[in-house]
């Protein structure tokens, strides 16, 4: 059984890249914004995360990106 990775990423070709790369040793989904990102991240399945820093609603600032971050470390 493959481990859970969730890619939280804005740009659906980055995304999509990433996933193909890795699904031979994972069970990738992706999501495009940190509200879904947080639904899925407290479901407790997926041990492995990648995050985009420049997250809506601010693509091109890390903000959103590192108060994810911040979140995920303080619950894992």
């Amino acid at each position: 059984m493959k481990n859970r990775l969730l890619i939280i990423e804005d740009e659906n070709s980055i995304a999509k890249h990433i996933k193909r790369g890795l699904s031979h040793n994972y069970d990738a989904v992706i999501v495009n914004y940190p509200e879904k990102a947080r639904q899925l991240l407290s479901s407790g399945d997926f041990p492995v995360v990648i995050l985009d820093l420049g997250l809506p609603p601010s693509p091109n600032r890390p903000d959103e990106g590192f108060r994810l971050l911040e979140e995920i470390c303080i619950t894992a």
